[in-house]
């Protein structure tokens, strides 16, 4: 089993969040998201999150697979590309934390388990941070906590098969912080 997913301390950290206050978040703006990295501001403190390739052997060979990642930190935002920073404004109370987690069986036989989005429920709003194709460094942002209108199973399916592989098993579910 590869696994592309939140480690513990980072769960905790998500978990944590939930009744703080999620003030702000700051982004390179790339069509409907950014590349590599944005800040989030929860209770006055920056967190980044970042959603970077590593090396894994699958298939019998080395290939990049991106994960999402979160971590504390000090300083100002340094995107990992462009130098226009947005920001916008949330200033509500988290009320639960979600992670959309894809379970993937290839023909190969190879398993990899992915965390694919992070979604902070606020009372007025809901803001997702999701990734889409499996090498992808790209960051969407959406305002909805539906992953599967942003990046359906077809659309992750398509992105593994190759031409001459069977079809690709997905198995996506959703974890609510609030009640872990």
């Amino acid at each position: 089993m590869i696994y592309a997913t939140f480690n513990d301390s980072m769960i905790s950290m998500l978990r944590s969040f939930i009744g703080c206050e999620f003030n702000s978040y700051k982004y390179v703006s790339i069509g409907n998201g950014t590349y590599g990295n944005l800040h989030i501001q929860i209770n006055g403190e920056p967190y980044e999150i970042r959603n970077q390739q590593g090396i894994v052997m699958m298939n019998n060979e080395f290939v990049d697979l991106s994960s999402l990642s979160i971590k504390k930190v000090a300083g100002e935002f340094e995107p990992v590309c462009g130098d226009q920073i947005s920001i916008n404004i949330i200033n509500d109370i988290i009320q639960d934390v979600q992670i959309f987690q894809d379970s993937v069986c290839l023909s190969s036989g190879d398993e990899i388990l992915m965390d694919m989005a992070v979604v902070f429920k606020t009372k007025h709003t809901d803001i997702m941070f999701s990734r889409d194709v499996w090498f992808s460094e790209f960051i969407t942002i959406s305002e909805t906590s539906d992953f599967d209108s942003v990046y359906p199973i077809c659309r992750a399916k398509d992105s593994w098969r190759n031409d001459d592989e069977s079809e690709v098993i997905i198995h996506r579910i959703t974890k609510s912080l609030l009640n872990i």
